[in-house]
């Protein structure tokens, strides 16, 4: 749709959403036209959403939810389950109004959504991720939709969507809904343009200690780095929403724990302490954000195609794809680029190395774009960012050797972006034989020693043929470390930078504490 007039005209799904500083929960209105006749009797909220691997179950949050007829009378409703309300006399809805709280003041006896993902209202600003507000009709997912929103009138407001006047935004459907997050409040805004394509920043702080120019000044190099490595720019424009929070809430709001970043189409969200020693870790999560753009969301197969969200997408074999490489790309792209150092690259893959050692037992990368759904799934998916990554490496290596130096990683990766693009799903059961195809018949073993199956790189074997020396360093097993927490280095000692688990908690250990001094006790 090219304009909100264009929009009206056609049969289109009206949602108003209504936000108060002064309340937690937000109050939405569906409003649906008589030409769009309900054959569904089921009101759905997503349990599973893109790019959040793990069971959310969004309609635990609804406290209210009622239905209207054409002529105002409330319908009889029944929820059927956590997500799903039926509706009787469906075929003479009219219109649905329902509270839903936000997510960031769950407990931590729940299921924690992270706040990237995440909903809150707060006086002085609100996160909105739609797959956390908004429910839908399975017959209607297609349709267009305007949503209407009332906010504070001194608010400014970030998002993707389209609209004429900042108050009504349309969607074409309800994917590309779920694809624009929304950060209003008292925001600083900046915008620039990279190459030729547009760059806004919109951030919230606390006591705008952290602004928006800051954190464009902090993203422009990366994201210019990202653009040579890909060879043109991807996207006409790009909005990344940024979400900063006081030390002290992170003794009050569990999710907080666990902040970090969110993809998008157009877009990225990042939630994260209001602390300058973290500038480094924003950097690259803004390169990994930004890298998605090629894959998933330009490269994905026809198993994440799926609108069904009341299941996880669990049979697609290419979270290798979609994640470990893009966390290559990350780094790559910016030692290519000079931005970091060889040395700092390589102390980076040291680091993976490390942290990929702690996941055990060790699971393949295709049983884990499998099982990450499960329990024990769940506790591995971590190593995604590890193993995905360093196999990625030495697949990179290897076609270099393979091409003598002309053809890596990066110009398959690209070759499979052009020919696929966002429309286009490759075929999930048959993109490994494609890969080989158009690779080095050399690369099957590779894929079914290291991405099918689980077998150990032989670092120093792999890295010697670079020139590269790789030392390495066994603990025993009853010697490894776990601290229940990661930690970022920085000039004043080691920064923790995200918490792993709740054991932590017995230590005092919170986000964006500086470790000056560790002790051991050595005693017998």
């Amino acid at each position: 749709m090219g304009s909100l007039q264009s929009l009206l005209a056609n049969d289109h799904l009206r949602y108003n959403l209504s936000i108060s500083p002064t309340k937690s929960s937000f109050r939405v209105t569906l409003t649906i036209p008589p030409s769009l006749l309900q054959h569904d009797s089921v009101y759905h909220f997503p349990a599973y959403v893109p790019g959040m691997h793990q069971k959310l179950d969004f309609g635990r949050l609804v406290s209210s939810f009622k239905a209207f007829d054409t002529k105002g009378k409330e319908l009889s409703v029944q929820r059927t389950g956590i997500n799903d309300w039926y509706i009787t006399s469906y075929n003479h809805l009219a219109k649905i109004i329902y509270d839903i709280e936000g997510t960031f003041d769950l407990p931590d006896t729940t299921v924690l959504v992270h706040p990237q993902g995440g909903t809150v209202i707060r006086p002085e600003y609100a996160v909105i991720n739609p797959h956390a507000v908004f429910g839908y009709f399975s017959s209607l997912l297609d349709f267009p939709i305007l949503i209407e929103i009332d906010y504070p009138t001194q608010w400014q407001l970030g998002t993707t969507l389209s609209s004429n006047d900042n108050r009504n935004f349309w969607a074409t459907s309800y994917k590309e809904l779920l694809d624009s997050p929304i950060l209003m409040g008292e925001l600083t805004t900046s915008k620039t343009t990279i190459r030729d394509m547009e760059v806004e920043v919109f951030v919230y702080s606390p006591s705008d200690s952290i602004n928006a120019d800051t954190v464009l000044a902090l993203s422009h190099p990366i994201i210019n780095c990202a653009i040579q490595f890909i060879g043109y720019t991807p996207v006409s424009r790009y909005v990344l929403l940024v979400y900063f929070h006081d030390k002290e809430d992170h003794s009050k709001i569990p999710c907080l724990n666990f902040w970090g970043a969110l993809e998008h189409g157009n877009s990225s969200t990042y939630a994260l302490p209001a602390q300058k020693e973290l500038f480094p870790y924003l950097q690259k999560m803004i390169a990994h954000e930004f890298m998605h753009i090629l894959a998933p969301l330009n490269l994905h197969s026809n198993k994440l195609v799926s609108t069904d969200y009341s299941i996880p997408v669990n049979q697609d074999n290419h979270l290798w794809l979609y994640e470990g490489i893009t966390e290559w790309a990350s780094h790559i792209m910016l030692l290519r680029n000079a931005f970091i150092s060889l040395d700092d690259y390589l102390l980076e893959l040291s680091a993976m190395i490390r942290r990929s050692r702690t996941f055990t037992p060790p699971y393949s990368l295709l049983k884990l774009s499998n099982s990450w759904h499960t329990a024990e799934g769940k506790k591995q998916y971590g190593n995604i960012y590890q193993l995905g990554a360093l196999t990625a490496t030495i697949l990179d290596l290897r076609l270099l050797r393979l091409s003598e130096g002309t053809r890596g990683l990066r110009e398959v990766y690209l070759d499979l972006v052009k020919k696929y693009g966002s429309k286009q799903p490759f075929d999930n059961d048959s993109f490994f034989e494609e890969f080989i195809t158009l690779t080095y018949p050399e690369i099957q073993s590779f894929i079914h020693k290291h991405i099918m199956s689980y077998t150990p790189f032989d670092f120093v074997e792999e890295f010697k043929a670079v020139g590269i020396q790789y030392l390495p360093v066994q603990l025993e097993d009853q010697n490894t470390p776990s601290l229940g927490f990661t930690v970022e280095h920085h000039p004043q000692g080691f920064v923790v930078s995200k918490i792993l688990s709740p054991d932590t908690s017995a230590v005092k250990v919170k986000v964006g504490d500086i470790i000056v001094q560790a002790e051991v006790d050595d005693s017998p």
